[in-house]
């Protein structure tokens, strides 16, 4: 992967955390998926631009201050798997939430094509090494 693709990456992150969901959608292609962590009360598969925004919406619904810090970026060619700790408030509950969530990523052509998200980094490594983890 080229280091402009792990900038583009960090800066989503950014993006995200300042709220600019329409930056990080600049980097997001058509056919874009992602997957949440099978632990979620919930769990779903998000497909295109408008499956994103769904995301979005919904973290910016149930927290009051949801911000995601990449710590860690492993480069493994035709993926990375990105270390993060998220941390916010439950509107609803006004519980602290705080911990690390482990995020796939695949690019192509400077664009994200999808996301898994899981809750260990075991996981996250050994979905890495699956063919056809994007079309889940």
């Amino acid at each position: 992967m080229a280091q402009e693709d792990l900038d583009r990456l960090r800066e989503g992150y950014a993006a995200f955390n300042r709220g600019d969901f329409a930056a990080v959608l600049e980097s997001v292609a058509p056919g874009f998926v992602l997957t949440d962590r099978e632990e979620l009360p919930d769990p779903g598969t998000y497909r295109g631009l408008e499956g994103a925004v769904q995301v979005f919406v919904g973290v910016s619904s149930d927290f009051d201050d949801y911000v995601i810090e990449p710590v860690e970026m492993v480069d493994g060619g035709d993926w990375v798997v990105v270390t993060a700790r998220q941390s916010g408030t439950g509107k609803a509950s006004g519980a602290r939430v705080e911990g690390e969530v482990f995020h796939l990523w695949r690019l192509q052509d400077g664009k994200a094509v999808g996301l898994h998200a899981f809750s260990t980094r075991d996981e996250a490594f050994a979905a890495a090494e699956e063919p056809g983890w994007l079309s889940s």
